[in-house]
């Protein structure tokens, strides 16, 4: 196993072991790809990652280029740290943490799944090591088994953003969640989905439940607005309405 001398950067991933080319190629496809895909969640600074290999060696780094900004590079860097050690924990974020992470992650898990030949996995961030075996990749797939769906209906404010592609992505956000609710709607709901974005609304439609209970999607059939909070009554209206009644 590596030492933290060894460590060239800090931002590295250590493979161990022996890896076929092609098994080598795919971990150091779905590490760059973790990397990049957490920066462009975390910071709207791009960062354009150098990569660093020496012959031999085990490990695959990603270097930033000079003059990148130091307060981007802290929250990456905190990002991917709180990520991955989430992972391990079995105990995520799915805002931070969806379908594109928990796929990248599963695929440098399993690499460490070879009984013949263990592959010590360990995510080295800031020079400091977060060991990543294959029993991360069994609780992503215990916790994906998990979820179920059912239809109902949720309210928040419905809010539009664009993803780490350039795609357009509704939310769904209350303060009974503990996280925006991805919204899934159909293209011939698109344009009524933007005309209620920042709008609080009434959305129907079948919901995936995380294992805990948690909301995560919702594939919208009916969207509904409500009345925004500065047209409700305030109190003094509802003081005054009881005031009459009492007359």
């Amino acid at each position: 196993m590596a030492t933290v001398d060894e460590i060239p950067t800090d931002m590295a991933l250590e493979i161990g072991g022996n890896l076929s080319p092609s098994r080598f190629v795919s971990v150091a496809r779905d590490f760059f790809a973790l990397v990049e895909h957490l920066a462009g969640i975390t910071s709207t600074d791009a960062v354009k990652w150098d990569v660093v290999a020496r012959e031999g060696s085990t490990i695959l780094a990603m270097r930033p280029p000079e003059g990148a900004s130091n307060e981007a590079l802290t929250a990456i860097y905190a990002q991917v740290r709180q990520t991955t050690t989430s992972l391990v924990a079995g105990d995520w974020d799915p805002v931070i943490v969806d379908d594109k992470v928990l796929r990248l992650a599963k695929s440098i898990s399993d690499i460490g799944r070879s009984t013949a030949n263990a592959h010590p996995i360990r995510f080295w961030i800031c020079r400091e090591p977060i060991a990543f075996g294959p029993e991360v990749a069994e609780r992503i797939r215990e916790e994906e088994s998990a979820d179920y769906t059912d239809y109902g209906t949720l309210e928040g404010i419905l809010q539009a953003i664009q993803d780490t592609r350039g795609a357009l992505e509704l939310k769904i956000r209350d303060m009974i969640y503990p996280f925006p609710i991805r919204c899934v709607v159909d293209d011939n709901m698109l344009a009524t989905a933007l005309e209620n974005f920042r709008h609080r609304v009434e959305i129907a439609g079948e919901i995936r439940y995380r294992r805990n209970g948690a909301a995560t999607s919702i594939r919208a059939d009916r969207i509904e607005r409500l009345p925004d909070d500065d047209d409700l009554p305030t109190v003094e209206d509802v003081r005054g309405l009881l005031a009459v009644g009492a007359t």
